[in-house]
């Protein structure tokens, strides 16, 4: 963590800002971030449970996908991924498989449309 008010900080896993933060579990399982990224500040964790980017309203990339806003990629138990986009006009998840199925749920969960794969790309 960076305390200083001021001065960023180089160090081998990040460049911090100042209130900046890196850390990071031995086996890779837990990772947070809130440094700079292409001289811009940025905000990841990647965790068993979720995923969580925001470029702070600048494109950013992570392993796990990418965003020009927030994202929220929750992991849960069946296999499956919510996807929460906040404040995002593009957004990208990184997946191991070809999708079954997307579909956009309000916040009841309840069925807005069959998304499809119109405008999605898969590689």
């Amino acid at each position: 963590m960076n305390g200083s008010k001021e001065e960023n900080w180089k160090t081998p896993n990040a460049d911090l800002p100042p209130s900046g933060y890196y850390a990071k579990l031995p086996n890779g399982e837990l990772e947070v971030f809130s440094a700079l990224k292409d001289g811009k500040r940025a905000d990841f964790v990647h965790s068993p449970a979720y995923d969580f980017m925001d470029g702070r309203g600048n494109w950013f990339e992570t392993p796990w996908g990418g965003s020009d806003g927030q994202l929220i990629v929750l992991k849960k138990a069946d296999g499956y991924l919510e996807v929460i986009p906040y404040g995002a006009e593009k957004f990208t998840v990184a997946l191991d498989r070809e999708p079954a199925s997307m579909v956009a749920l309000d916040e009841d969960y309840q069925d807005i449309y069959d998304a499809g794969f119109g405008g999605v790309e898969y590689y």
